[in-house]
């Protein structure tokens, strides 16, 4: 994987932390999966966001279709049940 190499500015309580916990030889890695991890969890919501969004512009109009198919449902449910009350007589 081809890198790219930067120069970062961090507050010095946050630099210290960094440096009291990872090796030397190991924060450009950390930086890079914490990166990318913060960067994963922006996507996921991100999508949770456009989901939820889609989810409630088609609310109405699936509503809208489940209310007029209930009256022919009910019609043939209930005709349904007439005529099997009728075979068991």
């Amino acid at each position: 994987m081809k890198k790219r190499r930067l120069n970062l500015t961090l507050p010095e309580d946050l630099w210290e932390k960094l440096r009291q916990r990872v090796p030397p030889r190991q924060i450009s890695q950390y930086v890079a999966a914490a990166t990318e991890e913060r960067l994963a969890t922006e996507d996921r919501i991100a999508l949770r966001s456009r989901l939820k969004e889609q989810y409630l512009s088609h609310a109405q109009r699936d509503l809208r279709i489940s209310e007029s198919f209930f009256l022919s449902e009910q019609e043939a449910l209930d005709l349904t049940e007439r005529n099997e009350g009728e075979s068991t007589v």
